[in-house]
């Protein structure tokens, strides 16, 4: 009777194992264990269970690291057009309260609808490369040098108090592009620039598709000598890899070399 006692205790304990393993390993799921293969618990059954497990906390932990990427980048793209808004919202109440010309009032409007209206663009955009769907974004007729130049004066708040000389010649020729990624991409570059020039010279050259911008540090305290801000370098990369353009970014003396090629 003892005998027929054990055999069921054995049998239910070598069923049981398995299962509690499966439960301990699934407790102790991280995100590095999620790259790795699943251990082999001796049932197909669990081990079908175990890729299903390990499938869902993949597909959440994506998740999660997608919505991460996104604030990120919402939070480093929008700091411009947020800082022109303010800005121009300021200077508008000045002008009203000192009755300047309707003419002048118009032109700071237009400034603060063009920033909302870039930041309605750029958080459309990346909720676009966020869910990373193969859709393209539409095409527009732009003159690239007319956007740097647009541009560039709107982050010129960023010389403030700096000894930096720049340089810029553009044409005006047009292209069918997507404005607002080429606004993006545009945008860090020169931003990456003016931020990382505390004294100096910024060369910027554009030629129909191309963009070329050089800067040179001369100061003695020189920021760190690379194109800075993680966020923007990775967003550009990500949406010239996704259009296959060709872009090129060179570590110089004292500075850096990119170029652009919106082809």
């Amino acid at each position: 009777m003892a005998l027929f006692a054990l055999v069921p205790y054995f049998i239910l304990r070598k069923v049981t194992n398995p299962i509690e393993n499966l439960m301990t390993w699934a407790k102790k799921l991280n995100k590095q264990q999620l790259t790795q293969p699943a251990p082999d618990f001796h049932y197909s059954e669990l081990n079908s269970l175990a890729e299903i497990v390990k499938s869902s906390l993949k597909s959440v932990q994506e998740s999660l690291e997608r919505e991460q990427q996104f604030l990120g980048y919402a939070s480093h793209e929008l700091r411009t057009p947020i800082a022109i808004t303010r800005t121009n919202t300021e200077l508008l109440r000045k002008m009203i309260e000192k009755n300047i010309s309707t003419e002048k009032q118009l032109q700071v409007l237009d400034r603060i609808e063009r920033a909302s209206l870039n930041m309605t663009n750029l958080t459309e955009t990346l909720l676009w490369l966020n869910r990373q769907t193969d859709k393209t974004v539409p095409l527009s007729t732009i003159s690239l040098g007319q956007l740097t130049q647009q541009l560039l004066n709107d982050l010129h708040y960023l010389l403030n108090g700096k000894k930096v000389q720049i340089q810029i010649q553009t044409d005006q020729t047009e292209q069918q592009l997507p404005a607002v990624l080429c606004r993006i991409i545009i945008n860090n570059l020169l931003r990456n620039a003016l931020q990382h020039t505390n004294e100096g010279k910024i060369i910027i050259t554009q030629s129909a598709h191309q963009l070329i911008i050089h800067n040179q540090d001369l100061s003695e305290n020189m920021l760190e000598n690379d194109l800075g801000f993680g966020l923007g370098l990775e967003l550009i990369e990500r949406l010239v890899k996704h259009y296959e353009w060709q872009y090129k970014n060179v570590a110089k003396d004292n500075g850096h070399y990119v170029e652009i090629n919106f082809v």
